[in-house]
């Protein structure tokens, strides 16, 4: 949706998790990356585990962001690929809300490990190949950039 609005020239540029550089019109600029992890209370049985498998987590109940957001698109691709079938119970599309949920210690939750800020939930890496998400700037190659837009890529990279 936001890579759509970005070729109608709605947006100047797209901060988001991107792991694809398919496009040859746009310009790609890496920020970070982030494991993906199992997102849990702190008082769950789950909570002092040093990873889990993607047959784990498919098997938990789950609330998950609805399915624009790429963290799914992301997960239901790992999912699809180790022919996994996820335990989905809730589709939200508010991350404090889900974050809400997964504190009652009736619900878990998947989002990168950079996604979560919070003292009351656990994160929990995931096993399995490419389970690292790639943050970064899209944006429309040599199209005319702002002052405020090339200010504020300057202030990312100096975070990065």
């Amino acid at each position: 949706e936001l890579i759509e609005k970005l070729n109608q020239f709605s947006l100047d540029f797209v901060l988001t998790f991107n792991e694809a550089r398919k496009e040859p019109h746009f310009k790609y600029q890496t920020l970070f990356t982030s494991p993906m992890t199992l997102v849990t209370s702190k008082s769950s049985s789950l909570a002092n585990r040093a990873s889990l498998t993607l047959k784990d987590i498919a098997a938990l109940p789950l609330v998950i962001p609805a399915s624009g957001f790429s963290t799914i698109q992301f997960m239901n691709e790992a999912f699809r690929k180790s022919n996994l079938i996820p335990n989905v119970c809730i589709e939200i599309n508010d991350f404090p809300t889900i974050f809400e949920l997964v504190k009652t210690g009736n619900w878990y939750t998947f989002m990168s490990q950079a996604s979560v800020n919070d003292k009351e939930l656990v994160t929990i890496p995931i096993k399995g190949k490419n389970m690292t998400r790639t943050a970064m700037v899209i944006a429309i190659k040599d199209a005319y950039e702002k002052k405020i837009v090339t200010k504020f890529h300057e202030l990312l990279m100096q975070i990065k």
